[in-house]
């Protein structure tokens, strides 16, 4: 190989690199849901402040404010409440959890979200796939199970 290919492979190296980090640093499509989550949880939580402070903290006053911001963010964002629900729930569960973000897809998140699952769980669950970045839901899922009856067979609650 010439000096000047060897300059030019260099080169291509060091740009393919670059593109890389950069990669590596735009947030993952789980990670750009769940901190919409953080968004809507956010405007959730003032809805509701703002409308019991003027109507009066009461469950009927805390339901209407609920329904009126899930209406604001169906009709402004064009989220459906059920999936305003999941990005409200995967935050609540995984937005303190980087890892579990960055490693694992929306899907697994969600699925993993509605369920018992403990934080040793989860941490076993994201080794798993940043060891196997091939690891499909099906296979993460069966884990997770596998973790949950191995729980249950020494007594231990999953949550």
């Amino acid at each position: 190989m010439s000096a000047a290919n060897d300059d030019e492979f260099k080169a291509i190296s060091a740009l393919l690199k670059a593109c890389e980090a950069d990669r590596q640093s735009l947030p993952t499509k789980a990670e750009q849901l769940v901190r919409l989550g953080e968004k809507m949880q956010q405007l959730m939580e003032k809805s509701i402040e703002v409308h019991v402070g003027r109507l009066g903290d009461t469950p009927a006053n805390r339901r209407a404010a609920v329904s009126l911001c899930y209406r604001f963010i169906r009709e402004t964002m064009g989220v459906s409440t059920p999936s305003a629900r999941a990005y409200i729930r995967c935050y609540q569960k995984f937005g303190d959890n980087p890892a579990a973000t960055r490693h694992l897809t929306y899907g697994v998140l969600s699925a993993l979200a509605g369920r018992n699952v403990s934080a040793d769980h989860i941490d076993a669950i994201v080794r798993a796939k940043a060891e196997n970045p091939d690891m499909t839901r099906q296979e993460l899922m069966a884990l997770f199970r596998s973790l949950t009856e191995s729980h249950r067979e020494d007594g231990r609650d999953a949550s």
